[in-house]
C-alpha cells in the first residue's frame, strides 16, 4: 500500500514521488513581471495542428543552445497530445544533463495540470512523468506555464 499526500501519488499500485515542480502563475503575475530564467537551461514547447492539412506536430525550442526540434505526429493526434509529447521530447533531449536547472515553458495549462497530478491511466502522461522524475534526480527541473507568445526574461 502506498501513502498519498501532495508529493506521493498512486498509480496502479506504484508510488511516484515527484521531484520536479509545475508552476502556473496567474496572468497578472506575467504582466510586467516575467519570471527570470537567466541561469536556467530554458526550453519552450508547443503542440499545434495545421487545420488546412489536418496535421499535428510537436515543437521543442532549446533557447539556451538555440536549437529547434520538430516532431510530426500525423493526422490522428490532438493538440493536447502534441503538447504532452513536446514536453516528453524536451525531457528526453535534456536527459544527458547533470547538475543543471532546467525550465520547460508551455502555454498549455491543461498539459501542465495533467502532469502535476501524477494519477493517470494515459501511457503518454505516465511516461512523461517518469522521465521527468528521472531527469530531476540529477537536475532541478520545473515546468512553467507562460502566456502564449509572451516574452520571458
Amino acid at each position: 500500500m502506498c501513502l498519498t499526500n501532495s508529493v506521493i501519488e498512486l498509480y496502479h499500485d506504484i508510488c511516484l514521488i515527484k521531484n520536479y515542480v509545475v508552476e502556473i502563475p496567474s496572468r497578472s503575475d506575467w504582466i510586467g513581471n516575467n519570471d527570470e530564467l537567466k541561469e536556467d537551461i530554458v526550453c519552450y514547447i508547443d503542440g499545434s495542428r495545421m487545420e488546412s492539412r489536418k496535421l499535428t506536430g510537436a515543437n521543442v525550442f532549446d533557447e539556451t543552445h538555440n536549437k529547434q526540434h520538430m516532431f510530426p505526429l500525423g493526422k490522428q493526434t490532438t493538440v493536447y497530445q502534441a503538447e504532452l509529447y513536446a514536453i516528453l521530447m524536451c525531457v528526453v533531449l535534456m536527459s544527458n544533463s547533470t547538475d543543471k536547472s532546467i525550465t520547460i515553458c508551455s502555454d498549455s495549462q491543461a498539459a501542465l495540470k495533467t502532469i502535476s497530478t501524477a494519477r493517470s491511466k494515459s501511457g503518454l502522461v505516465w511516461e512523461t512523468m517518469t522521465k521527468l522524475q528521472s531527469l530531476s534526480i540529477h537536475n532541478c527541473a520545473r515546468l512553467l506555464w507562460n502566456l502564449g507568445h509572451s516574452n520571458i526574461e
